[in-house]
């Protein structure tokens, strides 16, 4: 009697060593951050049924459009920041795709703001994988999925991110280590030399005047060779363009210092929106074809300084439903990108 109690107890506790030792193997395993994002694996994104928002598209972002009079995040997927890189890039791809579009929204759930989390679609085509197959965008992964439905969309989600980072695209490409010290770069000629006042003028007005120096340049030397034609040709282009880049700079950093008081956290007032607004890219639209005539760094720093402007100049227009910080940080980004530009010409 007392052996078979004894084999009872100890099968008791070896059954219960080894359900301890099941469910801890089978745990589950928390999700990863939504970016960067870790190895990609079964976690998964889990939609859940919502109204349907249909209409046309203004782009915000690289994952956020206005469709109608809702504000709409793309579910599943995290973009950049405007302000951040790749952030004028995802943009620009996402205007491309949606902007000016009908687009179809199944919501999904809602932002703190009240607005819509939604899978998003133009002719039947989701936006989500085409950011994410070019390395703009990153899964946004949450729990495990449920159902048939939410597995399938959860492994095409993960496949297209899979495949940039494969290939290395956007922000799945290697990136240079930032040096330990940046010094602020010195003023450039254009800088130093020209009056403030001048900085201030109307745009037309400056153009006028280096329109005016470059023909007589281009009379003074017009018995110079080609070569030389060539060199007086790309200066005058290349202060052409730094003076627009130095001129929506200031304004952009004096909107930056305006709206320093404002809560942060909340859209910009309607009595502020009225202020809000940067120079137009006449310039650069004018000579964006020659751009091959200037020094290939220089050249490349402009088209990402006239990238950003497009960006901010967007979401200038959507202050009523964006963050204070939001725009601030595009503006903070724009005036850093043209230090950048200028102090290279």
């Amino acid at each position: 009697m007392k052996l078979l109690l004894k084999l009872a107890i100890g099968g008791a506790l070896l059954a219960m060593v080894s359900t301890s030792a099941f469910a801890q193997n089978n745990n589950v395993a928390p999700a990863p951050p939504a970016v960067p994002v870790g190895e990609v694996g079964a976690q998964a994104l889990a939609p859940v049924s919502g109204q349907t928002i249909e209409g046309m598209a203004t782009v915000i972002d690289g994952d956020e459009l206005r469709v109608g009079d809702r504000m709409v995040r793309l579910f599943g997927i995290a973009a950049p920041e405007i302000s951040a890189s790749h952030g004028p890039d995802a943009r620009v791809f996402l205007d491309g795709l949606a902007g000016g579009q009908r687009v179809t929204c199944q919501e999904v759930d809602r932002t703190q703001n009240n607005g819509s989390i939604a899978i998003c679609s133009v002719d039947g085509t989701d936006l989500a994988p085409e950011l994410l197959s070019q390395g703009l965008a990153a899964v946004y992964r949450v729990n495990a999925p449920v159902t048939p439905q939410e597995r399938e969309l959860a492994a095409r989600y993960d496949t297209e991110e899979a495949d940039a980072r494969t290939r290395k695209l956007g922000i799945w490409a290697p990136r240079t280590v930032a040096p330990a010290a940046v010094q602020a770069p010195a003023p450039n000629w254009l800088q130093s030399n020209l009056p403030k006042w001048i900085e201030q003028a109307p745009l037309l007005g400056l153009l006028f005047l280096l329109g005016l120096i470059a023909l007589l340049l281009l009379a003074r030397r017009g018995g110079t060779n080609a070569k030389t034609e060539d060199t007086v040709d790309e200066r005058v282009l290349a202060a052409t363009i730094l003076a627009e880049v130095s001129a929506i700079r200031d304004s952009a950093q004096e909107q930056y210092d305006g709206t320093a008081m404002l809560d942060q956290g909340a859209p910009i007032p309607t009595s502020h929106q009225g202020l809000l607004s940067l120079p137009r890219a006449t310039v650069f639209g004018a000579n964006a074809d020659r751009l091959d005539l200037l020094p290939g760094d220089l050249a490349t720093r402009l088209v990402r300084f006239y990238a950003m402007h497009d960006g901010a100049t967007h979401l200038l227009t959507q202050a009523a439903d964006v963050r204070c910080e939001t725009i601030r940080a595009s503006l903070h980004g724009l005036t850093r990108s043209a230090d950048e530009a200028l102090a290279v010409g």
